[in-house]
């Protein structure tokens, strides 16, 4: 597929999305889509299997407790929530990956997977910018005490 028929289904999916822009990355078939938030979406055409993919970045987590705890998360998360594909970096940097396919010049469903990418980009960040939480150390129960209704 020709990659101008590619740039000019993003410019149109831009169109019909809150995207804000769509640039070309000068002498590749790459793309910056700006959303709405002003994150950046790298987009790049894969001529053999005819597809764009995504990617964006979520954030850096340095703390192992703490990309243990969003890597638990996402796990529980997949197959039960529909979301793009989530992976870890080797800086520990996590990434949005998605791909779209281009067997249908569909620019307006396109547009509307941009808005769902932003909604997940949103989320998913909220979600690694997040500290965790302090634990706080379980309180044992009195001896001789039995709580009201525990055997009704």
């Amino acid at each position: 597929m020709d990659v101008a028929i590619v740039e000019d289904l993003l410019q149109k999916a831009a169109e019909h999305s809150s995207a804000w822009a769509v640039v070309r990355e000068e002498g590749s078939d790459a793309w910056i889509v700006v959303l709405r938030d002003e994150t950046l979406l790298d987009a790049e055409y894969d001529g053999p299997s005819q597809q764009i993919r995504f990617r964006a970045e979520l954030g850096l987590v340095a703390d192992t407790a703490q990309r243990h705890a969003i890597n638990e998360l996402i796990l529980r998360s997949q197959g039960v929530i529909p979301m793009p594909a989530l992976g870890l970096a080797p800086d520990n940097r996590y990434e949005l990956l998605a791909n779209w396919s281009l067997h249908e010049l569909d620019a307006v469903a396109l547009g509307a997977e941009l808005d769902h990418l932003t909604e997940q980009i949103q989320l998913w960040r909220d979600v690694v910018a997040q500290p965790l939480m302090p634990q706080k150390p379980s309180m044992p129960l009195e001896p001789n005490r039995l709580d009201i209704g525990m055997f009704a």
